[in-house]
C-alpha cells in the first residue's frame, strides 16, 4: 500500500501534490511547478529538488502520476485509490464520474 512504502515526508509531499493537482484548473502541473511543491511540505519534513524529481519518475511508473506534453496530472492509481480522500476534501474541483457516481 502507498502510505507504507513511503517515509513521513514523501507522503506529506504527495498530499501537497495531491492538492494542488485537486485545485489547478485543468489539474496538470508543469515540472517547475512540481519542483516548487517541495516548499510546501509540513514543517519539520523536507524534500530536495533532485529526489522530487526521483518521485516523479517512481509515482508515474506506478501509475499514480500521469506525464505528458501537458503536464504532470492524477495517474488511474490515484483516482481508484484516493477517490474517496479528494471527494471528501475537494468536493467543489473533482467531479464524480457519471457513470459509477464515484
Amino acid at each position: 500500500r502507498f502510505q507504507t512504502a513511503y517515509p513521513a515526508g514523501e507522503l506529506s509531499f504527495f498530499r501537497v501534490v495531491l492538492h494542488e493537482l485537486a485545485t489547478t484548473e485543468g489539474h496538470k502541473l508543469e515540472q517547475i511547478e512540481w519542483l516548487n511543491l517541495t516548499t510546501k511540505i509540513e514543517e519539520g519534513r523536507s524534500l530536495t529538488k533532485s529526489r522530487a524529481e526521483e518521485l516523479l519518475s517512481e509515482w508515474v511508473g506506478a501509475g499514480y502520476l500521469v506525464l505528458d506534453e501537458d503536464g504532470i496530472g492524477f495517474g488511474p492509481k490515484t483516482q481508484v485509490e484516493f477517490d474517496r480522500y479528494l471527494l471528501n476534501n475537494f468536493p467543489d474541483q473533482v467531479e464524480q464520474c457519471r457513470l459509477c457516481k464515484e
